[in-house]
């Protein structure tokens, strides 16, 4: 995240750049357990109905399908 807003010093005007471009998205889903046990997945785009529900069917009912 950049800053809009910034301060100079003896009151004149900030000038400065930010990065621009090539935004990718990234979205991280993860669980812990009280033990401490985590389940994480990375997937490279946003998340919808359809990824959080194989997050579920594979990484959560998988740990649970040993006990």
């Amino acid at each position: 995240m950049t800053r809009l807003r910034g301060r100079a010093k003896d009151g004149n005007r900030l000038y400065s750049s930010a990065p621009y471009g090539h935004w990718c998205k990234t979205t991280v889903i993860s669980s812990i357990r009280l033990n401490g046990e985590t389940a994480s997945m990375e997937i490279g785009s946003a998340t919808d109905e359809m990824i959080f529900r194989e997050y579920v069917r594979r990484i959560i009912n998988g740990q649970f399908s040993g006990c």
